[in-house]
């Protein structure tokens, strides 16, 4: 309220001096002091004057300049029909002799030079007046000086504007209206001194009675609590005038009355206004929310469905059309996948079927021709193993120490030879499986039993056992594999050979597990491929025939470092199919 106060006092001082700059009340100043400068003595003429001009008469006849006149009646006349009331109690102007001469209403003595207002608004350029009550106007007022100058900043006259203290407490008493409408409060505007301005009657106000506890207040705002007659507590806020921009202001405080028990009525009416505004509101949000977020959930839901089914290979999938236009977006792309990745997968499988159809092509050639290299040289190999045995049969007149020596070799040679034609027609002649339930421990056993174990390498055998369903000529034919891959990586190092058997819910596993030398990493993926061997001996068929037996039985086998370790995987539920 002290703001608004301040404010509007500043905002009329700025329209008061825009008057002291039109062009009239400028020209009609200057003709008076060019006047007044034909008179060879002022002061006897201001003298006279001032003994011979009634207060209530304008001006003499002779400075009376009709134009000023004019001009600050007109700007009465719209003062008062802009805000519907009197502001200006009284406007006059003086030449710089200080000589009325114009009024625009109120009454004024002719000379003013010898006022204290005049020289200190000729001095100071500014004056502004303590706030007084006028018996001419029945009212109290403050009044206001201002110098006039021309364009070079001459000193030329002075303009006297007292402005009527109703207009600038009707904002304030407007807001007294609305405060008293929302409960009992009481207002006071009260000077420096504690001094009440508002509220009162002329009467009241100009014996100014001051409020008794103002000696409490020392801030420019604040709030404390006093007592009633009746010992009630009463709540005190006050806020002290600060001025407004370069308008200092007059130090004048607005107080404001108000039983505490009010206040917590009025707040415990804000808390339940609030609280149900605040649930209405909730209610509303959530409302708004569950609507939004099903017309977002709901499409965003849908496309998850399609998503999946397009991830299960379902790529025609019928796609619904949505009002937004994110959703429409998403959804062109979502089609535009469906159909890409269906050309893809058709793309592939041809792609798939013409190399596996080549594959099997240039399998079936190599099978042939390797099928008939294997018999060719099995025939021949027969003759030689055959010679050798009837030379053994009469080598009774050879050296013995050659005989040692010799035939040793040459049944070491034929048996590595045919070894690897067995191998080779293993590999390339595919036959159907003859699936039996076995004991693994009796393939393991078996296995053994092939084999000439090195004095190097030990075997440790599982503690379990469990039975497969199995080709049990072809599964030893992998194990031997396996365990022969072991002993060659040992060459003539100490070694040892574990294999564990686990039996899970979900799968049999069988591993063989070795602490020879680890494979290296960047063939580790390469070693179940045809014909692929790090080592002098061998065709390099002894695991890819593994991996096609373990395959043909719907098992997986794989290989790991730290130990070296090869698992065949057993799942159950191709067991129990």
């Amino acid at each position: 309220m002290i703001l608004d106060i301040d404010q509007y006092i500043k905002n009329r001082i700025d329209d008061f001096k825009t008057i002291t700059t039109v062009e009239e009340v400028r020209s009609s100043i200057v003709k008076s002091n060019d006047m007044f400068r034909n008179i060879s003595d002022i002061e006897e003429f201001l003298d006279s004057k001032e003994q011979t001009t009634d207060s209530e008469f304008r001006f003499l006849t002779e400075v009376n300049l009709e134009d000023a006149s004019e001009e600050l009646a007109e700007l009465i006349i719209f003062y008062e029909e802009s805000f519907g009331h009197n502001i200006i109690d009284e406007l006059f102007i003086t030449n710089e002799y200080g000589a009325s001469i114009a009024l625009g209403t109120g009454t004024s003595d002719y000379r003013q030079d010898d006022e204290e207002w005049w020289q200190l608004t000729k001095r100071d350029g500014m004056y502004i007046g303590k706030l007084e009550y006028n018996d001419n106007y029945e009212e109290f007022s403050i009044p206001f000086g201002m110098r006039i100058v021309d364009d070079e900043g001459n000193f030329v006259g002075v303009m006297r504007v007292a402005l009527s203290l109703d207009d600038i407490l009707s904002d304030l008493v407007d807001d007294h209206e609305i405060l008293q409408q929302t409960g009992t409060r009481s207002v006071f505007l009260v000077d420096e001194s504690g001094k009440i301005l508002y509220p009162g009657t002329e009467q009241d106000s100009s014996i100014q009675k001051t409020i008794e506890y103002f000696p409490q207040i020392s801030k420019n705002r604040d709030t404390f609590e006093i007592k009633n007659n009746l010992g009630e507590p009463i709540l005190v806020s006050y806020s002290t005038s600060i001025g407004f921009e370069d308008f200092r202001g007059f130090g004048w405080t607005i107080i404001i009355e108000q039983a505490e028990h009010q206040l917590l009525d009025d707040f415990s009416e804000i808390r339940e206004t609030v609280i149900i505004a605040s649930v209405i509101g909730l209610i509303s949000a959530l409302i708004i929310s569950i609507l939004i977020s099903r017309s977002i959930t709901n499409p965003l839901s849908y496309l998850v469905d399609v998503a999946r089914n397009i991830a299960q290979g379902n790529f025609d999938v019928k796609l619904q059309k949505h009002q937004i236009s994110e959703i429409k977006t998403i959804e062109k792309s979502f089609e535009k996948m469906s159909v890409d990745l269906k050309n893809l997968v058709e793309t592939e499988k041809e792609l798939a079927e013409t190399r596996a159809k080549v594959k099997n092509e240039r399998f079936a050639a190599m099978g042939e021709l390797s099928a008939n290299v294997a018999h060719d040289l099995k025939n021949p190999l027969a003759s030689i193993k055959s010679a050798t045995n009837i030379i053994k049969q009469n080598s009774n007149n050879m050296d013995p120490k050659l005989k040692e020596l010799v035939f040793p070799k040459m049944d070491r040679a034929i048996s590595r030879i045919t070894h690897q034609i067995d191998e080779v027609l293993n590999y390339v002649r595919i036959t159907p499986i003859n699936l039996i339930e076995v004991s693994i421990q009796k393939i393991i056993t078996s296995s053994f039993e092939s084999l000439s174990i090195p004095n190097n390498v030990e075997i440790v055998k599982p503690d379990i056992d469990f039975t497969v369903k199995c080709d049990v000529e072809k599964l030893e034919i992998v194990f031997i594999n396996l365990i022969l891959n072991a002993i060659q990586a040992f060459e003539e190092k100490q070694g040892r050979i574990k294999i564990n058997l686990i039996d899970d819910k979900k799968q049999k596993t069988i591993e063989f597990e070795n602490d020879g030398p680890a494979i290296p990493g960047d063939i580790l993926q390469d070693i179940f491929k045809p014909l692929f061997t790090t080592k002098q001996k061998g065709t390099g068929l002894g695991l890819a025939i593994s991996k096609n037996v373990i395959e043909q039985h719907g098992w997986q086998i794989t290989v790991k470092n730290n130990p070296v370790t090869f698992s065949i995987i057993v799942p159950k539920h191709i067991q129990n199919s």
